[in-house]
């Protein structure tokens, strides 16, 4: 449930920066071009050929990754502002769709060592990509420590406990209260072995 909420959130946290993202570029796009027929040269009829590039950028602004702009215009600026915006939504809903799937995949079948891929990324998809695993690891450790000691109480080993420092940092939280409580019904265990033999 942890998993999946925080995959949620930064799914959430995903998508609002490809929305401000994109907002920037077309912010961008409109102060360049009002900085005039000196800097830029103005193709005839601009304005209109704008409007399905809005109407995409708002659609995925409302998180339809769906959209896509033709890039056979005939004008090369359009064209190549095109082919940027459908890179870009592109890349939003393969992220949005492996989110789906590591949410699926370790929230629910439990396979704890999936991680989010998206190939060869750089800047803020390479950072949204390693944050995500990272998390992903943080919550499995603990989950996959728990299990560890759970298994050699049930094969009868009552010498093993929960780490409750993992990587050179203590547990925190949850994972405290739950390694605690564990560690705890470990000694109880023991001790109940010992009067019995």
């Amino acid at each position: 449930h942890i998993v999946a909420q925080l995959l949620s959130e930064s799914l959430v946290l995903a998508l609002a920066g490809a929305a401000l993202g994109l907002a920037f570029a077309w912010a961008s796009l409109r102060l360049v071009t009002r900085m005039g027929a000196n800097v830029i040269p103005r193709a005839e009829g601009v304005g209109p050929s704008l409007y399905p590039l809005l109407t995409a950028l708002q659609a995925a602004e409302s998180g339809d990754f769906s959209v896509r702009l033709a890039e056979n215009s005939g004008d090369g600026l359009l064209d190549n502002i095109a082919h940027a915006f459908n890179a870009l939504v592109g890349r939003n809903a393969t992220f949005t769709d492996e989110m789906v799937r590591v949410e699926r995949v370790v929230g629910r079948e439990g396979r704890m060592g999936e991680r989010v891929t998206l190939g060869d990324v750089r800047g803020g998809w390479a950072t949204s990509v390693n944050s995500i695993n990272a998390l992903i690891g943080d919550l499995v450790l603990p989950t996959t420590e728990v299990a560890r000691v759970l298994v050699a109480v049930a094969e009868g080993d009552l010498t093993q406990k929960m780490a409750l420092e993992i990587d050179g940092q203590s547990v925190k939280g949850e994972f405290l209260r739950i390694g605690t409580t564990v560690n705890t019904m470990v000694d109880q265990l023991r001790a109940f072995a010992s009067e019995v033999t």
